[in-house]
C-alpha cells in the first residue's frame, strides 16, 4: 500500500511491468541453460508463467532436472549460491507425516520424495542487470557443482526426513 501511495497508480504499475520482465529474463535465461551434453535442459521451470503470457506473481519457480540424475540437488544449488551473497530459497518436495514418521512426497503426481526445488522472488529492487549477475552466479555454481560432484553434497546434504535443529541460549538469536 505504501509503494502504492507514494508512487501513485501509473509509477506503482511501471514498478510492477518492471519486476514482471526481470521475472521473465530470469525464467529465460534458466531455461536457456543446458546439461553437460549439451541438449538436455539444466532446468525445468516449474511456475506456470512460464508457459503463458499472463504472469500473476514476480516469481520463479523451478528445479534442476532430474533426468541429468545430477548428485547435487537444489539445496546444494542455495548453498553455493549463497556464498556469493544471493538468496535462493530452496525446498524439499517431501514431509515427515505427523503419525507415521514416514517421508512422503509432497505432490501425488509430482516429483519423488528426494526431488527439491527453488525460487527466486523478484523484489522491485532486483534490476535486469542484477537479474543478470544472479543468472551468472547459478551459471557459474552448476559448473562449480559439476566439478565437485557428490563430494560437495555429502558434507552438506540434510538426510531426508531429518529436522534440522538449531538451538540457541536465552536471549540470542539462531542463524539459518
Amino acid at each position: 500500500m505504501y509503494k502504492f501511495a507514494t508512487l501513485g497508480m501509473e509509477g506503482y504499475s511501471r514498478a510492477i511491468e518492471n519486476q514482471m520482465q526481470v521475472a521473465s529474463l530470469i525464467r529465460k535465461k534458466l531455461s536457456e541453460m543446458r546439461g553437460e551434453d549439451n541438449v538436455t535442459p539444466r532446468f525445468l521451470i516449474l511456475d506456470s508463467a512460464y508457459d503463458t503470457s499472463e504472469c500473476c506473481l514476480p516469481v520463479v519457480c523451478a528445479m534442476l532436472n532430474p533426468e541429468l540424475d545430477l548428485p547435487y540437488n537444489d539445496q546444494d544449488l542455495q548453498h553455493v549460491v549463497a556464498e556469493r551473497h544471493w538468496y535462493v530459497s530452496a525446498y524439499q518436495l517431501s514431509f515427515v507425516h505427523p503419525s507415521t514418521d514416514d517421508v512422503q512426497a509432497l505432490l501425488d503426481n509430482g516429483p519423488t520424495q528426494d526431488q527439491t526445488c527453488f525460487r527466486i522472488v523478484v523484489k522491485c529492487s532486483l534490476t535486469a542487470h542484477l537479474a543478470t549477475d544472479i543468472i551468472d552466479t547459478i551459471r557459474e555454481t552448476v559448473s562449480f557443482l559439476d566439478v565437485a560432484g557428490a563430494g560437495y553434497a555429502k558434507m552438506h546434504r540434510v538426510k531426508p526426513g531429518h529436522v534440522r535443529r538449531v538451538w540457541t541460549k536465552p536471549n540470542e538469536h539462531a542463524a539459518c
